[in-house]
């Protein structure tokens, strides 16, 4: 089994709920402080899961994804990815978005007050037998248009 937590920029239901326990693959969700929580069978693939929910919730064309944390049980090593100068809210959720489906990162988040876009700090957890702290360089280049 696999359980991740997802918060996303929009109001969460239990719609969504009762929508997502339809999936076969899903075993359970819950929201929790305004997260998504799902349980869900190792055959079911995670993109699946965030595309149904975000087009149940109308959101599959507007980048939301703020949070997300794998619940991997690894030995885990911390990074920090730094936008020096932040585009908007949504490239900082396309590029939270695009860490979610990385095989070997666990967790990202950030502290983006939606006041700031200087020196935007992405945190993010991840397994270095899966994913080398060079990757996590390219992605720190990339956010940052270099």
């Amino acid at each position: 089994m696999n359980k991740i937590t997802i918060e996303l920029d929009t109001i969460l239901d239990k719609g969504l709920l009762e929508y997502l326990k339809t999936i076969e693959g899903i075993e359970n969700c819950d929201i929790n402080e305004g997260k998504l929580d799902i349980v869900y069978q190792d055959k079911l693939p995670l993109i699946i899961i965030i595309k149904e929910a975000c087009l149940y919730l109308d959101i599959l064309k507007i980048p939301s994804i703020l949070s997300f944390d794998k619940h991997l049980t690894n030995k885990l090593e911390e990074y920090q990815i730094v936008i020096n100068d932040l585009c908007c809210e949504y490239c900082l959720k396309m590029d939270i978005g695009e860490l979610l489906y990385v095989n070997g990162i666990n967790s990202a988040y950030s502290d983006y007050d939606f006041d700031d876009k200087d020196n935007v700090t992405i945190y993010i957890t991840y397994d270095k037998n899966v994913i080398s702290e060079n990757e996590l360089d390219n992605f720190n280049k990339k956010f940052n248009g270099d």
